[in-house]
Parts: C-alpha cells; structure tokens; sequence
C-alpha cells in the first residue's frame, strides 16, 4: 500500500495542515475511525489536569509554610526595633516607666531589710 493509498496517511496530513492543536501539543481529536488515539489522548488530559492540580496544591501549601515563617519573624524584628527605640528614649531622661518604679521600690525594700 502506497502513502497515498493509506487512510493514516491522510488523517496525518490534515492534522499536520491545521494550525490549531489542542493545548499542551496534544493532538486534534480523532474520530471514531481511531478509537485507541482517541483514549490515548484523553488518558494524557487527564493526567495533565491531575497534575496541573498537584501542582498547584504543592505551590499554595508552599506559600502557606512561606507565609507560616515569615511573619512572625517579621513580627519578632519589628517588636525588637520597637524596644530598641523605647530603650533609646527612655535612656536620654530619667526613667519614669512602670519598670523602673518597680525595680526602685524593690531596691528601697531591699535597703531597709539590711539595715534591721
């Protein structure tokens, strides 16, 4: 049987001619003179969206984790920086934060309990 004579042939040359394949280079949709193409390809769909999915799954719970790490250590940095600067203010003027009464009254209680 010559090229010209087999019906494979044919089907190839149209599918070869057309430029509008399906997505991710699958090939056009046979008809129902090729039933195991036809499978085949919805077989390759298929785990194309199964993975497609996959993907996508791995990237969310990736960004998740990401996101999971990073801001509290974000959090935690501005918390520092914020004390940083408390402790920077509060060092240029007598301290008069809750702290340092607390501390002064335990000194003064101290003192007095040694002098007894």
């Amino acid at each position: 049987m010559s090229e010209q004579e087999n019906p494979l042939f044919d089907v190839l040359n149209q599918l070869n001619g057309q430029k509008n394949a399906a997505p991710g280079g699958a090939l056009m949709q046979a008809g129902d003179s090729f039933p195991v193409l036809k499978a085949f390809n919805e077989y390759l769909e298929a785990e194309r969206r199964k993975m497609r999915q996959r993907t996508m799954f791995t990237v969310a719970v990736a960004a998740v984790v990401c996101l999971a790490v990073l801001v509290p250590l974000i959090m935690v940095g501005f918390t520092i920086v914020y004390h940083m600067d408390k402790s920077q203010r509060n060092w240029k003027h007598k301290p008069s934060n809750f702290s340092y009464q607390c501390r002064y009254s335990l000194h003064r209680i101290l003192v007095r309990s040694r002098n007894r």
